[in-house]
């Protein structure tokens, strides 16, 4: 196998780790390959927010998106919604702290369980930093990552599939 990306993605099968006698060994090193799949974060928030707060949540979520999870900002999407209180109920009662439900949709197989495990957690302490500073959000809030087959999804009129096959072409 070569040093270029052909032999990378090659050797990775579905990008997480190298094979054995392939460029990088058989233990887990990011490459950039991986960067080419794309996400797209759904933020669902109660109460509501002002615009200073979405846009800090924004950006934070999506400096983590890159950072953990390897994915380009460029093409990392965040759609934020705020939900009034009295329409978001936990245990059949009316919230009565700040609440968020995170769901990212990453490509499967992109990403290790820990790289999906360190997110969860970090998106909920930045979600938790904007949206209760002075104490916790409702428990009940969640962090979903979704994984979707890449021939699933896409962006810019091409499938992740798509990419997978014109890069290993390339």
């Amino acid at each position: 196998m070569g040093q270029g990306l052909h032999g990378l993605a090659q050797c990775a099968g579905l990008w997480i780790a190298p094979k054995p006698g392939c460029v990088g060994s058989a233990q887990f090193q990011p490459h950039p390959v991986r960067s080419t799949v794309m996400p797209t974060l759904l933020l669902k928030v109660s109460p509501l927010q002002n615009p200073a707060e979405y846009h800090a949540l924004a950006t934070e979520l999506t400096q983590l998106t890159a950072e953990v999870l390897h994915k380009l900002r460029g093409v990392t999407v965040v759609i934020i919604e705020d939900i009034p209180a009295a329409r978001w109920h936990i245990g059949g009662q009316v919230v009565d702290r700040p609440t968020a439900f995170l769901e990212i949709s990453i490509t499967a197989g992109t990403n290790t369980d820990a790289e999906k495990a360190a997110f969860v957690a970090k998106a909920y302490a930045a979600i938790q930093a904007v949206l209760a500073p002075w104490g916790s959000l409702a428990q009940a809030s969640y962090v979903v990552v979704r994984e979707l087959p890449a021939a699933n999804w896409g962006f810019g009129g091409q499938t992740q599939a798509g990419r997978r096959a014109a890069l290993a072409m390339a």
